[in-house]
């Protein structure tokens, strides 16, 4: 089911443009519709259990997955890959050495301890599941997509722009000095279908626009710069 007002739900599949959504979860996962049939995946969720649920979500709208696109390696976005590549044979993709974590997700842990991590950090919540992970480069993009580097809350992370001028940001991190304020726009950059919100604090992308500081919230679109954002943490 699609809604794009009132109280959100878990795994709720929220709509913010006319082919960009997120799935309402811990760590929100992107899809976008390529076209009638196929989508891709920006992250994948927490665990197995978010992969089944996302996968009830391709099957009740007849939709093919036909990539995952990594933000960045933290289990929690990548937690899922397995499961859906397991289910569906979609290809999954991690920008540099977010490639290497993902297809061996035990360096997440490593990399915290500092050495071979101990039982008690060999969790879902620190090491996902392995995925067959392959390089992200902007060919290997949907048309109309661009890449955003990120690195900072990981070594690599990136976001994602899509032909609908939705940005996906995943866990970024800013400063005083980036950051500014902008007012509430006015009611008719709001007008539905799309949720109506209000504007945080928020920070310049490298090209200039702007984009939310971390928050759980959805879309927001600037009157300004008539850019759609969608960020989650």
């Amino acid at each position: 089911e699609v809604r794009d007002r009132g109280k959100k739900t878990m795994y709720e599949l929220i709509q913010v443009s006319e082919r960009d959504y997120y799935i309402q979860s811990p760590a929100k996962i992107g899809l976008v519709r390529l076209n009638d049939s196929d989508v891709c995946l920006i992250d994948s969720g927490n665990d197995k259990d978010a992969g089944r649920k996302v996968r009830q979500i391709l099957d009740a709208n007849k939709w093919h997955l036909t990539a995952i696109y990594n933000t960045h390696s933290n289990a929690d976005h990548i937690g899922g890959n397995q499961y859906l590549q397991r289910q569906t044979g979609c290809r999954v993709y991690a920008p540099g050495i977010e490639c290497a974590f993902t297809r061996r997700p035990i360096l997440e842990p490593s990399f915290l301890y500092g050495g071979f991590p101990p039982k008690e950090l060999r969790h879902k919540f620190l090491m996902a599941q392995k995925s067959d992970a392959r390089e992200l480069t902007p060919d290997a993009l949907p048309e109309g997509f661009e890449l955003i580097p990120l690195p900072g809350h990981f070594f690599d992370m990136v976001g994602f722009r899509t032909p609908d001028d939705t940005v996906y940001l995943a866990d970024c991190l800013s400063c005083r000095r980036s950051s500014l304020f902008l007012p509430t726009p006015p009611p008719a950059a709001r007008s539905p279908p799309w949720p109506s919100t209000t504007w945080t604090r928020c920070w310049r992308l490298p090209n200039g626009s702007s984009a939310s500081a971390p928050s759980r919230s959805a879309s927001r679109r600037s009157c300004r710069d008539s850019f759609r954002i969608t960020v989650w943490t």
